[in-house]
């Protein structure tokens, strides 16, 4: 098994970020990534809105709906955003690696958070990814 510094962990991540990005496309979309080990609201949150649009908040302002306390993305800039998100979350002080913090999804783009919980963000087995991304089979 090979094991992987911080960078790559950090650029996997960042890669997570901006898939799931480009996945959310129905405006019941949210995705949020809080600390994994406090309870408190998230440290960035994006809200899926019209014409393509992503709305990024984050720290003590990320669940406001006031006007000018989020930022607007436009689906083309989500690997920009992703790279942003990973410089911000890498500068609080109690977030050293990807697996400090906890992702949620909510709508219908939160089938891709399989991957987080099939062991893309925490080092699990090596086919972990594959296991998480094959279709269930339901038996009858």
């Amino acid at each position: 098994m090979s094991h992987f510094n911080s960078e790559d962990q950090w650029r996997s991540f960042q890669t997570f970020i901006a898939a799931y990005l480009f996945g959310m496309v129905h405006p019941q979309d949210v995705f949020t990534i809080s600390r994994r080990k406090t309870i408190s609201p998230p440290l960035v949150e994006f809200r899926y809105e019209a014409d393509s649009i992503l709305r990024l908040s984050a720290g003590e302002l990320a669940w406001s709906n006031d006007p000018g306390e989020f930022v607007l993305v436009r689906r083309e800039d989500a690997n920009r955003a992703a790279l942003q998100t990973g410089a911000l979350l890498r500068s609080v002080d109690d977030i050293d690696e990807p697996r400090a913090v906890r992702l949620s999804g909510s709508g219908p783009a939160s089938s891709v958070a399989v991957l987080a919980k099939g062991g893309f963000l925490g080092g699990g087995k090596p086919d972990t990814v594959h296991t998480a991304g094959r279709p269930l089979r339901l038996r009858g």
